[in-house]
């Protein structure tokens, strides 16, 4: 990263990112071809693959007033195209008759496909409200439209596999306060709104997306200016949320019905060391 000080109101800032992306991706496929789509002779496809791809970030911060500050950021999608090792399983005789019949040189070969990193866009305000109370709101813009269709190329003489998901950009939203309490300890809480990216017609087990509400607290200490401990904990509350999948290339059998019920607990813990404030006991 590099920042930049223009002048005592504003800073900017940016760098690279060099993202390393390790891909286990497997999937159920249809071996008949949709003639005759029976579970029992499903085929799973495992592809491994490595891949390293490039983007970049940006930022900036303003002071507005001396209690005011703006800060935004935008970090790039990032293009990741894999070409990696790739396995079919299933029963024996299934697999045996597949490879014949479609002249495939054999259960194994290689894969390749492609999967789009999303853009993310950031905004966010912090307002020193009194000398002890602290104001929070932010803001993001998620770029999942580029996650689109992943299609599965196979060199062994497999059909070419495709997994919909048509993802949707999404908003998240946030606000909180922080407070004072003493000279050492500061305490902080917060509420979050984030819309769901994925679309009730292409939500699948895989990514059981739905929106969801998070509410967090946190507290920082910090006895001595070179050093201070945070510690923080949220519970996401997702909506029960549908899965109506009817038919298409990740679906050519059928349809899958049901409804996704999930929670999460997110817990964090930091320790920041700073040279430049550290003073020597010796």
């Amino acid at each position: 990263m590099l920042a930049y000080k223009v002048n005592n109101r504003l800073s900017i800032g940016g760098g690279p990112n060099i993202q390393v992306y390790d891909a286990d991706f497997a999937t159920m496929v249809d071996s008949s071809g949709g003639a005759r789509p029976n579970p029992a002779t499903d085929l799973e496809s495992r592809i491994k693959a490595i891949n390293t791809a490039i983007g970049f970030n940006v930022g900036l911060e303003y002071q507005i007033t001396p209690a005011t500050r703006f800060g935004a950021s935008y970090r790039s999608a990032i293009v990741h195209k894999f070409d990696g090792d790739v396995t079919l399983k299933g029963n024996p005789a299934v697999l045996a008759a597949v490879v014949t019949g479609l002249g495939m040189t054999g259960p194994d070969g290689r894969a390749s496909f492609k999967i789009n990193t999303p853009s993310i866009a950031t905004f966010g305000l912090a307002h020193q409200a009194t000398q002890e109370l602290e104001l929070y709101g932010s803001a993001m813009l998620v770029g999942w439209s580029r996650f689109r269709s992943t299609r599965v190329k196979y060199s062994n003489g497999f059909p070419t596999t495709t997994v919909d998901n048509n993802w949707n950009n999404s908003w998240y939203v946030a606000a909180g306060l922080g407070y004072q309490v003493t000279r050492e300890v500061k305490v902080r809480t917060g509420i979050v709104y984030d819309w769901t990216p994925t679309p009730d017609n292409v939500r699948n087990p895989r990514a059981p997306n739905a929106n969801r509400v998070y509410a967090g607290l946190g507290f920082t200490y910090q006895s001595d200016p070179s050093w201070k401990f945070d510690l923080s904990y949220a519970h996401c509350f997702f909506q029960d949320a549908p899965i109506a999948l009817e038919g298409g290339n990740n679906l050519p059998r059928g349809t899958l019905n049901g409804n996704i019920k999930i929670d999460a607990n997110i817990l964090m813990a930091q320790f920041t060391f700073n040279l430049d404030k550290f003073k020597s006991p010796f």
